[in-house]
């Protein structure tokens, strides 16, 4: 049979007596079950209405590059996109055996949670320690990437909300003074910075205050 993301609408019906013995898919040696398909890989037909290469329930594949380990992912239907995840060399032994399915666009497993956090040995359950990815890239688990941190710096590390208008990070309009206004939240609590002229002066004001409270997690306005 061809290659495994050929579709297939109609799989062959085979004649009584001439049913091959096992699934006739390349790269599969299991019993066959039924059009041509073992068990496992018929009920995916039955599911997709086509071949699929994979599921969340198959292997990786992983490609060893110098000193990173790439990860393919999938989503949890095998479908779509393929989507890679990045882990050091060194960590290739911890996580070849492990499969790992897309879940809000972090790599993750349903037995070790979260592929980040199994790398730095830190249970989810581990509350309130967070995992921050200096790049804001979920799916890049080097180690020089990943920093342990409070909910409010992991918070700190990322870019202006997408209903933002001002095109700058902690930057809105007040309506009522009718200028551009700056603010930072910081331990659950939000912090106003004052009203300015004009949009580049209210980021300046919010980065000296990120600065101040979240040092090296706090993501700069870029003026």
């Amino acid at each position: 049979m061809n290659c495994l993301t050929d579709i297939q609408r109609d799989p062959p019906r085979f004649k009584h007596g001439e049913a091959p013995t096992k699934c006739t898919l390349s790269d599969c040696d299991l019993p066959h079950f039924a059009r041509g398909f073992c068990k496992k890989h018929h009920a995916r037909f039955l599911y997709h209405n086509k071949k699929t290469r994979r599921t969340y329930k198959d292997p990786n594949e992983i490609k060893i590059k110098e000193d990173i380990c790439e990860i393919v992912i999938c989503s949890k239907r095998g479908m779509g996109s393929k989507n890679i995840a990045i882990v050091d060399r060194e960590d290739y032994e911890k996580c070849k055996d492990i499969v790992w399915c897309l879940s809000l666009g972090y790599a993750r497993n349903s037995d070790v949670g979260l592929l980040h956090r199994y790398i730095l040995g830190i249970k989810e359950s581990d509350n309130p320690i967070r995992i921050d990815h200096k790049d804001m890239n979920k799916l890049n688990n080097r180690r020089k990437n990943l920093r342990c941190c409070t909910q409010s710096l992991n918070g700190a590390n990322a870019d202006a909300p997408k209903n933002n208008k001002s095109g700058y990070k902690g930057v809105y309009w007040h309506k009522n003074a009718k200028k551009w206004a700056a603010s930072i939240r910081v331990r659950y609590r939000t912090n106003h910075l004052g009203v300015f002229e004009n949009r580049k002066d209210a980021a300046t004001a919010y980065n000296v205050a990120a600065i101040k409270h979240f040092g090296e997690f706090a993501r700069l306005n870029k003026i």
